[in-house]
């Protein structure tokens, strides 16, 4: 069975260890620290200042190095010490190279701290596997007491920030990018494990998954799954976070947001009427896209057991829609759990249709009138959150929506040549235009609307007779 499924079913497929998970997410965006954002750089020997541009961070940087991360300025490679065999040697050595990267990439301080600020009101609302307290309060030590780790992560933010160029479709694998990567290889090579290395890698998966980088991506989930393993996180008990001590439940939570991201997604315990928060909802929601992508691709002799699944695991899907839909109008934040849940469904019902053996007559019937439900769900929620598409932020956008959409929009496609009601070949143009909307955030929803236009303009009779409507 051909199906083509973007990467973030497998990334969010990973089954939760624990029965019982609490999905409630804590609120860890307490006011910043008191005084300046950025305070001005120290007085301080391990510090450089440009003479002829005062303003550029004063990165730890060897007094006579402009050069790139690879430079052998920063690298003396011409003499006799190897610094990487040192222990004491190491991590000065990599702290510099990776210094040296901020330097020229972060720009001057205002720069750096707009970036930051911007950061927190927009991408890390939809991933907030930092803790902001604690990032804020670190952010002033990469002057006085730089960390190659932290540093990295501030790259990563830098990274998750960039959008594509305007009417461009072209790839986000920028120099930018593969600077990023250099610079993961380097600390992961040196011994460099913690949990802001982990948020750096999580973000940087993020970046790929929504640039249609699916090769890289699938590489750097594996990759954080072990550094998850490495540090020890995947032995913890998240259940129960009753720490007196603040900073102890915010390094928890940290931790335990981080592992949901890289790992084990949350189980689907917590009462529909609870409040979350759209991080937590999208785990929650992300364990059922593994169940369901099991019982497409590897199912059971029993046909029986077969079809008494996929009736439970539609019967689940389908109870969660209403709350979604209830929370999607109320924050735009909650429409990638939205997309989620409906893209399991279409991946459930195209299962189903191209089965073997075939459905029966009446089975078929339901299928395809579910499919066209679903449709009509996805095109009626983007018709309403882009109804003036001028004003719609995509700064906030989350790359796991498009799929959805895309599925929807051939949906309708189908429909459209088989019927020839022109209602479908409507909404099938809202849904291509909120998808053209999407790729000025996400190259990836970029990929799909020009995929739908190849299918729109190669459509022919065998596609009517094709089971598969993917």
């Amino acid at each position: 069975m051909n199906q083509t499924l973007p990467l973030w079913h497998s990334i969010l497929a990973f089954p939760a260890s624990k029965e019982s998970e609490n999905a409630t997410e804590r609120d860890l965006s307490a006011p910043p620290v008191q005084g300046k954002f950025l305070p001005a750089l120290a007085n301080t020997p391990y510090l450089t200042s440009s003479e002829s541009d005062p303003q550029i961070l004063g990165w730890p940087v060897a007094r006579s190095a402009n050069a790139s991360l690879s430079s052998s300025t920063i690298f003396p490679y011409h003499l006799n010490v190897d610094p990487f065999l040192h222990e004491s040697l190491r991590a000065q050595t990599v702290n510099i190279g990776i210094c040296q990267e901020a330097k020229e990439i972060l720009g001057t301080e205002e720069e750096f701290r707009l970036l930051i600020e911007n950061y927190l009101e927009t991408m890390w609302q939809r991933f907030p596997i930092i803790c902001r307290v604690q990032f804020e309060r670190q952010l002033p030590n990469i002057y006085t007491d730089p960390k190659a780790d932290f540093i990295l992560l501030c790259l990563a933010i830098n990274l998750i920030m960039q959008i594509p160029d305007l009417g461009s479709s072209s790839s986000m694998q920028s120099s930018l990018y593969v600077n990023m990567k250099t610079s993961i290889a380097l600390l992961e090579a040196s011994g460099f494990l913690s949990i802001w290395f982990l948020q750096a890698r999580l973000l940087v998966c993020f970046y790929e998954v929504g640039h249609a980088m699916d090769v890289s991506a699938s590489i750097s989930i594996a990759g954080c799954g072990k550094i998850v393993q490495a540090l020890g996180l995947n032995k913890k008990d998240f259940q129960e976070l009753t720490y007196a001590d603040d900073e102890k439940l915010m390094k928890s939570e940290q931790e335990k947001r981080a592992v949901a991201a890289a790992n084990e997604p949350l189980t689907l315990a917590t009462p529909s009427d609870r409040r979350v928060g759209p991080f937590a909802r999208e785990c929650q929601i992300s364990y059922l896209v593994g169940r369901v992508l099991r019982h497409a691709w590897e199912p059971t002799q029993d046909d029986k057991f077969h079809f008494e699944e996929a009736l439970q695991l539609e019967r689940t899907l389908l109870t969660f829609m209403p709350l979604l839909i209830e929370e999607g109008r109320k924050k735009i934040f909650f429409c990638a759990a939205l997309g989620i849940c409906t893209s399991s469904l279409f991946t459930l019902y195209n299962s189903s249709l191209t089965s073997t053996p075939p459905p029966s007559p009446e089975n078929r019937k339901h299928l395809l009138n579910s499919m066209e439900t679903c449709a009509s769900r996805i095109f009626g929620f983007s018709s309403v959150l882009f109804a003036e598409p001028e004003k719609v932020d995509s700064s906030i956008m989350s790359p796991f929506t498009a799929y959805s959409q895309y599925q929807a929009a051939l949906v309708m496609l189908r429909f459209w040549k088989e019927t020839g009601e022109v209602i479908y070949r409507e909404r099938m143009e809202v849904l291509r235009m909120v998808l053209r909307i999407f790729g000025g955030r996400w190259v990836g929803a970029g990929r799909y609307q020009r995929m739908l236009d190849e299918r729109i303009a190669g459509w022919g009779e065998d596609d009517v007779d094709r089971p598969s409507f993917f």
